[in-house]
């Protein structure tokens, strides 16, 4: 199967070659030679000539690295330490350190990136399930790469954008200059150790669709549900959970932008994760996409436009388990500030260390899911290859000769779940060659993860005061239970970890609270999953409590049939249908529910 790639900066040697010189020439940056530069290189990629000069371009950019008074009290930035060794008096200390130490590094990165990177990247295509993993420095690589906006930009809309960081740098107000302070600050960290592990980017695809009926004769339970008033997903929950990310069809939403909500937040505080936008295209109805080991590095108060970077985020945990400082000295459990070589960032550690589990008791987990190993079908030879593989030079994965790939099956029986299948390698995205830096992992069954699981869904969006009526009908409750349960049913981080969840699909997309809350409840019982709910505060998510309470000993089957029952009189032309069964106005969906379950109504 032809594969389509991912077009690199450096296969344009003409255009490569232009780019590494306009870096090189600068022997020491300053905000100005870093504007210019930026201009240079985006005007390399345009159509038609800039305009503006990169004076007026990066005029936003220029101003914030050059008052002072734009970093007094932000506490978060304290790269180097105290005192500082030949601060100009001219910019801010933290400034200068960028300038000094930090902006050097990536452009390191960009000029060693033909060596880091492989000579080909295929994109992670729809319509089938597939597998690639990112070493750490093969991430450092891409994103300094987007710093420079040496990126192309694609023409393609079944694919976000790059990882391109242009507005950030043209437009630092607001969460912009949050997400360009957190993007900084994953540069410094990577300039002082760039640790051994992988991101692991899965997509995944159910196949064949259940349909409701088979939703409405499930007979497995319902899987405890606890109600999490207070909190975050990101801010609460560590690697024992999967975590859900409330995505855009397109992965990271507006990141690259304006957006700061719950997937852009993600991806700004875990900016590894926004190597997805090279490689993932739009994602279909029956799609996730499962993001595995993306490094978190920031922490951040607010939301919206008051997003701000609050400071350096450390889990402390080694590729292999061990607890490990950021320059990757071994530490004692109970170490919470640490010194980054000669940086001196400050760690708060938010880890706790009685949730972990030993290495030991996660091959157990993953054993006892009985999994079926991917690379059962490889001839001997790449299984060799396998075992024999270790940590290449410029910092890749072990390589693998096939990439895994795994399937969710579809086929819903009344008394158990699908199961993951993983066909042979003849179906894989791609083969690399040995010599090929990209690294494709192998299945979970053979390898630990230590690492954050993350999927992304995508809600259908209805948009503000609009089409809610619409995610009643059964078409739309059968594409988010679908959706809900390709993202939920996989064995990561083990097969029945909990999901930390909360108002998937809601705000903004105006999908209705009490709704989602169910849906993604009766998604992840089908897999077997306990639910963290997180509501965020919101005054709709109210009664969730109770509604869990009284449904306690239902199955999966009555709690579909009662929405479905519910959808019937929610899309009634007229008030007589409720008026039928005793409401003198249209209930809420758990008020249905409470009457339902009581028996006080017909259904």
């Amino acid at each position: 199967m032809n594969t389509p790639h991912v077009s690199l900066p450096f296969q344009d040697a003409e255009g490569w070659g232009r780019v590494v010189e306009y870096v090189l020439k600068v022997e020491e940056w300053t905000p100005l030679l870093l504007a210019q530069t930026l201009h240079c290189i985006t005007q390399l990629h345009s159509h038609t000539p800039l305009r503006a000069s990169p004076e007026k371009r990066y005029q936003g950019l220029l101003t914030l690295f050059s008052k002072r008074e734009e970093f007094q009290g932000d506490k978060a930035l304290v790269w180097g330490g105290v005192p500082f060794r030949g601060t100009d008096e001219h910019f801010p200390k933290v400034v200068w350190w960028f300038l000094h130490h930090t902006l050097p590094h990536i452009a390191e990165l960009l000029i060693n990136s033909p060596t880091t990177l492989p000579s080909e990247i295929p994109l992670v295509e729809g319509n089938h399930c597939s597998l690639l993993s990112f070493s750490k420095k093969q991430c450092a690589a891409i994103l300094a790469l987007g710093f420079f906006s040496v990126w192309d930009r694609r023409r393609d809309d079944a694919y976000p954008s790059p990882p391109d960081f242009s507005y950030w740098l043209q437009c630092p107000k607001g969460s912009s200059r949050a997400k360009l302070f957190m993007l900084m600050h994953y540069f410094e960290r990577s300039r002082v150790s760039i640790r051994e592990g992988c991101l692991e980017i899965h997509r995944l695809k159910l196949s064949p669709r259940s349909n409701l009926p088979e939703w409405a004769g499930c007979r497995l339970p319902l899987t405890p549900l606890v109600v999490r008033g207070e909190g975050g997903i990101t801010e609460s929950c560590g690697k024992d959970m999967l975590h859900v990310d409330f995505a855009n069809e397109y992965v990271g939403g507006g990141v690259l932008y304006r957006g700061a909500v719950q997937e852009e937040i993600m991806f700004s505080v875990c900016p590894e994760l926004l190597v997805s936008l090279l490689v993932c295209r739009r994602m279909g109805e029956e799609e996730a996409i499962l993001l595995v080991n993306g490094e978190r590095v920031a922490l951040h108060t607010g939301y919206s436009e008051r997003l701000k970077f609050a400071g350096d985020y450390s889990d402390h945990i080694g590729c292999d388990g061990t607890e490990m400082s950021c320059d990757g000295r071994d530490v004692s459990c109970d170490e919470t500030e640490m010194s980054c070589g000669d940086v001196g960032i400050s760690f708060e550690d938010s880890h706790d260390a009685s949730e972990d589990i030993s290495c030991e008791e996660y091959v157990q987990e993953v054993i006892s899911a009985d999994m079926t190993p991917c690379d059962s079908s490889q001839p001997s030879e790449t299984k060799d290859s396998l075992q024999n593989s270790s940590e290449t030079e410029n910092g890749a994965c072990p390589r693998h000769l096939s990439p895994t790939i795994n399937s969710v099956s579809g086929a819903l029986s009344s008394n158990s779940v699908g199961s993951l299948t993983y066909p042979s390698p003849s179906n894989s995205v791609s083969t690399p060659s040995p010599t090929t830096n990209l690294a494709n992992n192998p299945s979970p069954s053979n390898s630990v993860s230590r690492g954050v699981c993350r999927v992304a869904i995508d809600a259908v969006c209805y948009g503000w005061g609009t089409g809610s009526e619409e995610q009643w009908s059964h078409k739309m409750l059968l594409r988010e239970l679908n959706k809900a349960r390709v993202g939920f049913d996989h064995p990561f981080p083990w097969k029945h970890a909990p999901v930390a969840t909360g108002n998937w699909g809601c705000g903004a997309f105006g999908g209705e609270v009490q709704l989602k809350s169910i849906i993604q409840w009766c998604a992840a019982s089908i897999s077997q999953r306990p639910v963290h709910y997180f509501t965020f505060g919101d005054k709709k998510s109210e009664g969730l409590g109770d509604v869990v309470q009284l449904l306690k000993d239902k199955t999966v089957g009555e709690l579909v049939q009662i929405m479905l029952d519910y959808s019937e009189i929610r899309l009634a032309e007229d008030s007589g249908k409720w008026k039928e069964l005793g409401f003198e106005e249209l209930p809420t969906f758990f008020e249905f529910i409470h009457k339902a379950v009581n028996r006080t109504v017909e259904l």
